[in-house]
């Protein structure tokens, strides 16, 4: 029975130990994570912005990537221009794209002929 309680009272030792290195090291480790906040000591020669100070990749606002402008994007705007008494202009601007029907076109020309739609009857 001696050596059970030995053997505990060494795996306890080992434990406390171990547990002693582990707090070191996140001791250490919280060390260089608070050197590594601190905000770095200017030079009187330097003009230039520190690197810290420049935005990263991760910071800089990337533009959200908009949709691809659809066949039924256009023929929705078109419709609607249509409705509202505009239907030569809208069959005039379908034939500066060069085709005789919306359908005719390649999906390249749907967005810059959405733009010029949008303009029609608003006095552009």
């Amino acid at each position: 029975m001696n050596s059970a309680y030995e053997e505990i009272a060494a795996a306890y030792e080992a434990q406390a130990a171990a547990d002693s290195r582990l707090a070191a090291a996140f001791r250490e480790l919280a060390k260089n994570e608070t050197a590594s906040a601190e905000p770095p000591k200017k030079k009187a020669t330097t003009k230039t912005k520190p690197a810290e100070s420049l935005p990263t990749k991760e910071e800089t606002p990337q533009p959200e990537a908009k949709p691809p402008v659809s066949l039924e994007d256009v023929r929705r705007v078109l419709a609607q221009k249509s409705v509202e008494g505009h239907t030569e202009e809208v069959r005039a601007l379908i034939e500066r794209y060069g085709a005789k029907k919306l359908s005719d076109l390649g999906s390249e020309c749907y967005e810059p002929l959405l733009m010029e739609a949008e303009g029609i009857g608003n006095g552009k």
